[in-house]
């Protein structure tokens, strides 16, 4: 539901994004991303249910029913707040490493399109010259 919920967002506010951002590639790449990482957070939860399971039965290996839960104290309250804090901190932790990842892949981008605006300058250049000798 709170994945629905963020997706929809970010389709509602991508057209102003991209205006904002005057139709950038890297900001198309970095709102491609986003979304992408938005949508893993579901194999994140997914995986956080399963440690969940797993966790209790080799806790509590006796325990068969809702009922026979009540009775197991600190060991299990502490065992759900560890693992409601894993829901929320995983998708967190996987966009700062994904944040982490763009800093370098940014820094890396950067020094292409450098070099790239090296050549066209040139170009541009040579084209303002050849304009002003009147060579058609």
């Amino acid at each position: 539901m709170v994945q629905a919920v963020l997706l929809m967002m970010i389709y509602m506010l991508l057209l102003i994004y991209m205006i904002m951002s005057n139709y950038d590639i890297d900001s198309t790449i970095q709102m491609i991303f986003i979304m992408l990482a938005i949508q893993f957070f579901t194999t994140i939860w997914n995986f956080a249910d399963y440690l969940d399971a797993q966790l209790f039965v080799s806790m509590h290996p006796d325990a068969t029913m809702l009922g026979s839960t009540y009775n197991m104290g600190a060991n299990r309250l502490i065992l759900d707040i560890v693992l409601t804090l894993f829901y929320v901190v995983a998708p967190f932790l996987l966009l700062w490493i994904m944040n982490m990842a763009g800093v370098k892949v940014s820094g890396a981008a950067n020094a292409f399109g450098s070099l790239g605006r090296a050549g066209r300058s040139s170009g541009a250049s040579s084209g303002v010259k050849s304009m002003k000798s009147g060579v058609k």
